[in-house]
């Protein structure tokens, strides 16, 4: 990066080589002021994303070399909402497996609440798995973030270190997607969750993604719904929940506005959660509780 252009070269084991005019002329971002490169490679590709705005908070752009060929990530156009201010983005890649690749950024909402968003890379572009990842984001701090770190593990996995708060009160935040997702339902206002839970069509891995706003009902999870991941960013359930014996179920975000009791369950994890009323766990083991406001 030199006085806002990004410039990229390649180790060839014997000198540093550019790759395609990624060292020479404008370089990678051209003539638009660019800053807070980040670079991964996904075999002998290479991906290059960094931020730039003009006249405009800064947005996420990049470009993906293969076969010899520099292309936009998305057709000149920014990854990231071009009306909300991106900042921090990076690049990992795992070339385990089938091999992996994302990309996330911070992006400030209009609140000034900070949300970490990201897509991943289908073998040609960025795409958004994960509806709430582009939308609430992966993770949402009323606290200013001051650092990010971010891997995929062998298994494809993503994992994310966040550091937020001031100078007086700085803490940091572990947290990792350890859940192979097969099918994702995304939940209007107005349906019902435990039809879909009934519906007999669930998976180990499925998610569900609730609409934010009040769902007025009760839900009841068995071992039919072993591993199913409920997402709720901004969603409370007015309702009881009742997991009995269903095993590595996650609930995300969720705000309970009723009783939630799990028994016998393995590996149950609680994740944002908040619970108005009662709260009990009973047999099983494995349970995670990481940030959730229970009343027991």
């Amino acid at each position: 990066e030199t006085n806002g252009s990004i410039f990229l070269m390649q180790w060839d084991g014997a000198a540093w080589i550019e790759l395609t005019g990624s060292a020479s002329g404008d370089g990678l971002a051209g003539t638009t002021a660019a800053s807070n490169p980040t670079v991964a490679m996904l075999g002998i590709d290479v991906t290059v994303a960094w931020l730039a705005g003009v006249d405009a908070p800064d947005s996420v752009y990049g470009t993906h070399y293969t076969s010899g060929v520099w292309s936009d990530l998305k057709s000149g156009d920014s990854l990231s909402s071009e009306t909300i201010e991106a900042h921090r983005v990076h690049l990992a890649s795992s070339n385990s497996g089938v091999g992996e690749m994302d990309i996330l950024w911070t992006a400030r909402d209009l609140d000034a609440s900070e949300v970490i968003q990201r897509q991943r890379w289908n073998g040609s572009k960025f795409v958004t798995d994960l509806a709430s990842d582009m939308t609430t984001g992966i993770v949402v701090s009323a606290a200013a973030v001051a650092d990010v770190s971010y891997v995929i593990d062998g298994d494809g996995h993503a994992i994310t270190a966040i550091q937020n708060g001031d100078g007086s009160a700085m803490a940091v935040r572990v947290i990792a997607n350890k859940v192979d997702i097969a099918t994702t339902h995304e939940l209007s206002l107005g349906s019902s969750i435990q039809t879909l839970l009934d519906s007999g069509t669930l998976q180990d891995g499925d998610v569900i993604v609730l609409e934010a706003g009040a769902w007025n009902e009760s839900l009841a999870l068995t071992s039919a719904h072993n591993g199913v991941h409920v997402i709720a960013t901004g969603a409370n359930l007015v309702g009881d929940i009742t997991i009995d014996g269903a095993d590595n179920v996650i609930l995300d975000a969720l705000q309970v506005t009723g009783t939630l009791s799990a028994d016998n369950t393995i590996d149950l994890t609680l994740r944002d959660v908040v619970v108005s009323e009662v709260t009990t766990l009973t047999g099983g083991s494995g349970a995670l509780l990481t940030v959730a406001f229970l009343v027991a």
